[in-house]
């Protein structure tokens, strides 16, 4: 399967294909916890360049 769609929409984790593909487990490229949450901050805060 392909996952299609924006890789993250800013201002909402739960629609950014990259966290349901994290959150779904076994990537490999997975992220730990912590990595996943400070994402889904990022994502929250309308993910500033800086």
């Amino acid at each position: 399967m392909v996952a299609k769609g924006q890789a993250f929409t800013i201002g909402d984790p739960a629609a950014s294909l990259v966290i349901q593909i994290m959150e779904a487990g076994g990537h490999p490229g997975q992220l730990s916890l912590e990595e996943l949450d400070a994402l889904k901050a990022w994502i929250l805060a309308g993910a500033p360049e800086k």
